[in-house]
This record gives structure tokens, C-alpha cells and sequence, in this order.
């Protein structure tokens, strides 16, 4: 029996010290809420909240200028993440 404890206790000691990393936690970045425009001009819902729309607020013009746009970001952030978890994967342009 002591022969199959010590490889399963190092395989779980081994497993709980993995711990996944995600682009998120090492940027830091934090959840961003999202809102709806509404058809009521001057109106967004948010989390079903009817709210005004603040003024200077940047709104994209479609939806797919904010996809592409949501798109963009999330890339640059895992291009970021792979060079700093493995900086043989980077691929950076000179």
C-alpha cells in the first residue's frame, strides 16, 4: 500500500499547485458592465435598469463596430498574455 500512496500524493500535491492563469488575472482587468441603447432616444438599459445616457459616453455606431472593437482588444490582451507566459510563442512584428 505505501508504494501507490507516495506517487498519489505527489500527483495531487503536484495538481493543486497548477493553477490556471488567465489573461484577466494577470492584467487585472476587471468585469466592464454593459448596457443597451433603447429606442427611447437618450436611454440605456442596464442589468434591466432603465438609465439616461451620460453625456460625453462614446457609443459604438453598430453592433458590429463594437464587436470588432471588443474583438481588437480581447486579441492584443492574449497576444500580450502569450508573450509573457511563453515568450518562444510571441510573434512580434519588428
Amino acid at each position: 500500500m505505501m508504494k501507490l500512496e507516495l506517487p498519489l500524493v505527489l500527483f495531487l500535491l503536484i495538481l493543486t499547485s497548477c493553477k490556471s492563469r488567465t489573461p484577466r488575472s494577470i492584467f487585472n482587468r476587471g468585469f466592464f458592465k454593459e448596457c443597451i441603447t433603447l429606442d427611447d432616444i437618450g436611454f440605456m438599459a442596464c442589468n434591466g435598469v432603465k438609465k439616461i445616457i451620460p453625456s460625453g459616453l462614446i457609443v459604438p455606431e453598430t453592433i458590429e463596430d463594437y464587436t470588432n472593437a471588443k474583438n481588437y482588444c480581447e486579441k492584443r490582451e492574449y497576444g500580450q498574455y502569450i508573450c509573457i507566459v511563453d515568450p518562444d510563442r510571441c510573434s512580434v512584428n519588428p
